[in-house]
């Protein structure tokens, strides 16, 4: 019985580190448009601990904005050829799953973080 109320704290109570979502990111979308299927998702911290975001696709950079972290779990937004676009990612470990919120419907996202 120990046992179980042991399992039951660690669970629910202990907190796990938090992911160090900082770095550049490789990421695969299929069902995207081909221009967009690849590309990188760059995440960086400031001295305040400000998280910004460029989604990289070939060699153009697009800002984001209204980031956001919530634990394991990134969102913020991005405008590109007229459309907005949300995403939301969860992280876990060194990789992530997501979602794109596209004018065509949702786009699902993985990636892994790159080697550097």
């Amino acid at each position: 019985m120990m046992y179980l109320l042991i399992i039951f704290i660690q669970l629910f109570f202990i907190q796990s580190d938090p992911i160090n979502m900082t770095g550049t990111w490789v990421y695969q979308a299929p069902t995207a448009p081909p221009a967009y299927q690849e590309g990188e998702i760059q995440v960086s911290e400031d001295n305040d601990g400000n998280i910004t975001v460029e989604v990289v696709f070939g060699e153009y950079r697009i800002p984001t904005s209204g980031v956001k972290v919530d634990k394991n779990k990134l969102s913020f937004s991005f405008s590109i050829e007229g459309a907005y676009i949300p995403l939301s990612l969860e992280f876990k470990g060194a990789s992530f799953k997501g979602q794109a919120d596209t004018p065509d419907g949702y786009v699902l996202l993985t990636g892994k973080k790159k080697k550097e």
